[in-house]
């Protein structure tokens, strides 16, 4: 095995016991979709509130 799979097996193996230690190891692909959905639109939200440029936008601070 070279090293990068051996990279990608540990990571996953990582991700899979920090499941497990925060109790969404059982997840179906449903929740999971729900919950991205839910973050980006709280996302959306809070730049909405902030009144921040578009994202194509080249302004910087």
């Amino acid at each position: 095995m070279d090293k990068s799979a051996k990279r990608a097996l540990e990571a996953m193996r990582s991700a899979g016991e920090r499941a497990e230690r925060l109790g969404i190891a059982d997840m179906s692909l449903d929740e999971i979709n729900a919950e991205i959905a839910e973050a980006r639109k709280e996302m959306k939200a809070r730049e909405n509130s902030k009144g921040s440029p578009d994202k194509g936008s080249c302004q910087r601070s």
